[in-house]
């Protein structure tokens, strides 16, 4: 476990919040939980392995079926793979589960990254 980097964080939230594109609908702010852990193998190319858990109960879950939902609604999971450093080519891998009120989806990323 000494390897790992390990981070926890709890919000409970008992106020309202307003939407950020309709400032006239507010719901019910709820909890946040975040967890994360985070590998780094020292190899030619540096690495990294992570997982994340995160979740946040509010009223807005429920319109689920919009086709826009904010990032950090409901709760979802994430492994995810990092190849590279930041002064040159990086390659990212991450799955997702995320589950929203009954929705529930699977999401594979793949991304390149080239800085030069």
């Amino acid at each position: 476990m000494a390897n790992w980097q390990l981070k926890s964080r709890y919000r409970p939230h008992s106020t309202t919040e307003t939407h950020q594109y309709d400032s006239s609908f507010t719901y019910p702010a709820g909890s946040q939980t975040f967890v994360s852990a985070k590998r780094s193998f020292n190899t030619r190319l540096p690495q990294h392995v992570y997982a994340t858990y995160n979740t946040k109960n509010t009223a807005f879950s429920h319109y689920a079926e919009w086709l826009y939902v904010p990032t950090d609604i409901g709760t979802f999971t994430r492994l995810g793979w990092l190849l590279g450093d930041n002064k040159g080519l990086n390659m990212a891998v991450e799955i997702e589960h995320r589950q929203v009120g009954e929705e529930e989806n699977m999401a594979l990323s793949l991304g390149v990254h080239y800085l030069f």
